[in-house]
């Protein structure tokens, strides 16, 4: 996912977490046993709903049928 990510904003990978960082906000990855763990931390709420919109579903290059995101509030 970062491979993907990569081509267009600038991504940090150390292990298995990655920082990515869009114009509206920034992702954090961990890959654990029971998925990948996504967090996404923005300035503002239209912000954060922009990225959310914007990656309703994994990207295409990703490897698993992992169906659609599930985007809950911390």
């Amino acid at each position: 996912m970062c491979k993907h990510f990569a081509h267009k904003i600038a991504v940090e990978q150390v292990d298995d977490c990655a920082e990515l960082r869009f114009s509206c906000g920034t992702g954090y990855l961990k890959s654990a046993p029971d998925g990948l763990h996504i967090r996404v931390v923005s300035a503002d709420d239209a912000d954060l709903a922009q990225v959310q919109a914007r990656h309703r579903r994994p990207p295409p290059a990703f490897r698993e049928n992992a169906g659609p995101l599930h985007w809950t509030d911390f």
